[in-house]
């Protein structure tokens, strides 16, 4: 699973009407969500994922570290979808 596949599958994932009813899907950047997919799915360093997105690792850690602890749920719905896209 490379980069712009999950990008795709997030982007699709997020457009999905049922996430709307969820208050945090308007507050959080869909970019940060994407990269704590890529960060969960890929294992990849935050380094890596920093070039890719052309920041440093430190602003990437933070931006997952903040996705998985204020937006947990959202974040969760949103990866177990692209999961399944994905394997489907």
């Amino acid at each position: 699973m490379n980069i712009d596949n999950i990008l795709k599958l997030t982007q699709k994932v997020m457009c999905d009407n049922s996430l709307y009813s969820q208050r945090e899907y308007f507050y959080i950047p869909h970019k940060k969500i994407a990269m704590s997919i890529i960060k969960e799915l890929t294992n990849m360093s935050y380094e890596a994922i920093g070039k890719e997105f052309k920041k440093s690792w430190f602003a990437i850690y933070k931006d997952c570290k903040d996705v998985r602890d204020q937006h947990k749920t959202l974040f969760n719905k949103v990866l177990e979808r692209v999961r399944n896209k994905y394997e489907s």
